[in-house]
């Protein structure tokens, strides 16, 4: 059961880098763009209104591949308060449960987006004419990288309610926070 679990840690990671990357290399050509037309309009007196729409899109999926990989590498929020005086079994069983209601949850709003998706892909955006759809594709992305992730912490979870170890998708500080009474096996 480890084996397999130790594959599918390292797509999540890969996932997460890809995700930083694309994020990254957006952020750096949005950004980009927004000078340029800074540049055009405040130098030379003129500009295009279509870099708004593609920088806005830009910023989207900068947004929405950062969050997937925050989600997935656990730098997201998480409240402790309660976690940290559970015993290691009943914590076990209490983050299955949230990994298992995060992964069902994205599946819906993923099936709901992919609805919306098909509503909006013959309704032109005003500037660049291209599909309303194209905004919404990062977060159908999303949706599935949050409950692909969900998915694999559940099931570390299950193997860690099965064995009293957990294996760690991240292997290494800062990606997960070790609570030193815990047993946690790395694969």
């Amino acid at each position: 059961m480890t084996g397999g679990f130790q594959v599918a840690a390292r797509l999540v990671r890969g996932l997460t880098w890809a995700q930083l990357a694309m994020s990254g290399v957006l952020f750096i050509l949005a950004l980009g763009l927004y000078t340029a037309e800074v540049v055009m309009r405040t130098g030379f007196s003129t500009g295009y209104p279509e870099y708004y729409e593609v920088v806005g899109y830009a910023f989207i999926y900068v947004f929405l591949f950062g969050a997937g990989a925050l989600y997935a590498r656990n730098e997201d929020i998480m409240i402790e308060a309660i976690y940290q005086h559970l015993g290691q079994r009943a914590k076990a069983w209490l983050e299955l449960v949230v990994y298992v209601t995060m992964a069902v949850t994205m599946v819906i709003v993923g099936i709901h987006t992919w609805i919306l998706i098909g509503l909006q892909m013959n309704t032109p955006t005003p500037l660049l004419e291209v599909p309303e759809s194209v905004k919404w594709f990062p977060l159908l992305f999303l949706c599935a990288s949050i409950a692909f992730t969900s998915a694999i912490e559940a099931w570390g979870c299950v193997i860690w309610i099965a064995r009293g170890t957990r294996p760690l998708v991240w292997t290494t500080p800062p990606f997960d926070v070790v609570d030193p009474n815990e047993k946690e096996e790395v694969l």
